[in-house]
């Protein structure tokens, strides 16, 4: 499907109501992003896995009363989210998927513990209690995605990474989050820095990049950075096809520090962070106690868009090879000349603007302007499987911008990759 047909839809992909550690019900979150002018979000509230016996945590100290995640309350919770989405809004169903095995060493002894999971459209669709049982991490992977579901690694830019699974991936793609102790784009981080994704697709696996704000309130502080997705329709079937696929990109800002401008400072013990949870602003997780906190944050953030909260204080991009986008692929030959057009736009300048090709960044752009657009023409070449864009910008105060692009994908007629391996 051409990219040009799509609308371009903004979502956040990882967030939490009080079916978990959240703050608020899924509806009173559907409001709330119908504010910040989000057109969908993931629902994707803590599931917990007891490993490895396999069994549902029952946290019911931690939720609110009646809404703990678990296999017979999954009906509502997908039923909630259907009743909480609208023409304006869209809550997706998802769930954290968290494989627990006591203690942080021995979680990252099997690899990673935080998976995202998506695609449900039945209730059966979650596994039974001991489905778990003594499966390792990418039998779990496996199994979910032969029960019809996507995955995502959760939050990559603050967890292990699974690294004996470089070659042969069994999840669809991995989340940079973005919310808990940043104010600005965390992008020198996890998979991204170490360049394991690039790994990843120079051998030939689509694996899309994502972002969420893993927020666990309806809180300014959490939104620096948004999945753009180029969808078919607004439905939540058609969102998710294009979200697995790939046909997004990654905007990010700046936020001002609305928790020390309130002087909630004093409870986060971190420099700069921005933020604080709500179980960490009231003792006892009363959830009546931290309502007023947290509005008052709101209010401080919407005033005048204080917060930055609105799609115009986001940077956009767009970036085509030869009419496709983004998670799109280009048929070709080796020695083909291939168009390439890339526009670009920031609310500070734009510093520079990488074209990266299998790992290796073949051309930089320094516009040192807020608006670029540039057309040009390369060749298709044996060496090259996907082209992707990484751009940065900043301004005086040290404030930057980032835009990062899912690749597009370079094939031969006949349909294989151009890389020799």
């Amino acid at each position: 499907m051409n990219h040009l047909k799509n609308i371009q839809l903004w979502g956040d992909g990882h967030t939490h109501s009080h079916w978990s550690d959240g703050l608020e019900p899924i509806r009173e979150l559907s409001a709330f992003f119908k504010r910040l002018d989000l057109d969908f979000r993931f629902q994707s509230d803590h599931c917990g896995i007891k490993m490895p016996e396999g069994t549902y945590l029952r946290k019911t100290h931690v939720a609110e009363k009646g809404h703990l995640l678990v296999p017979e309350n999954f009906p509502r919770y997908l039923a909630e989210c259907r009743e909480s989405s609208d023409g304006r809004h869209v809550a997706i169903p998802a769930i954290e998927l968290d494989l627990d095995y006591g203690s942080f060493e021995a979680n990252a002894r099997h690899h990673y513990c935080h998976i995202k999971v998506h695609g449900f459209t039945d209730e059966n669709q979650l596994p039974p209690e001991g489905w778990y049982k003594n499966k390792s991490l990418f039998k779990v992977l496996r199994g979910l995605k032969d029960r019809g579901l996507f995955v995502f690694l959760a939050h990559t830019n603050g967890d292990f990474l699974p690294w004996q699974d470089l070659k042969s991936p069994m999840f669809d793609g991995f989340e940079l989050c973005y919310n808990m102790f940043d104010r600005y784009p965390p992008t020198d981080k996890g998979a991204f820095k170490c360049g394991f994704w690039d790994r990843w697709l120079a051998a030939g696996r689509r694996i899309s990049i994502s972002t969420g704000s893993d927020c666990h309130q309806a809180d300014m502080a959490c939104f620096s950075m948004r999945n753009v997705v180029a969808s078919p329709g607004k439905s939540a079937e058609a969102i998710q096809k294009s979200f697995l696929e790939g046909k997004s990109y990654l905007s990010a800002t700046w936020h001002p520090d609305v928790y020390k401008e309130i002087g909630l400072t004093k409870l986060q013990n971190r420099s700069l962070s921005g933020f604080a949870c709500w179980f960490e602003v009231v003792k006892n997780l009363r959830r009546d106690l931290a309502r007023p906190i947290i509005q008052k944050i709101i209010r401080k953030s919407l005033a005048k868009n204080h917060g930055r909260v609105k799609r115009r204080d986001h940077p956009e991009l767009s970036f085509s090879i030869e009419g496709m986008g983004m998670g799109e692929t280009v048929r070709t030959v080796s020695g083909k000349r291939l168009k390439a057009v890339i526009n670009a736009r920031m609310n500070v300048d734009i510093e520079w603007l990488d074209l990266v090709k299998d790992g290796e960044i073949i051309k930089r752009f320094r516009p040192g302007a807020p608006f670029f657009r540039e057309e040009f023409v390369f060749r298709a070449d044996k060496r090259r499987s996907y082209a992707r864009l990484m751009a940065k910008g900043m301004d005086k105060n040290g404030r930057d911008e980032w835009l990062i692009s899912n690749p597009i994908y370079l094939r031969s007629a006949a349909g294989r990759r151009l890389t020799r391996f």
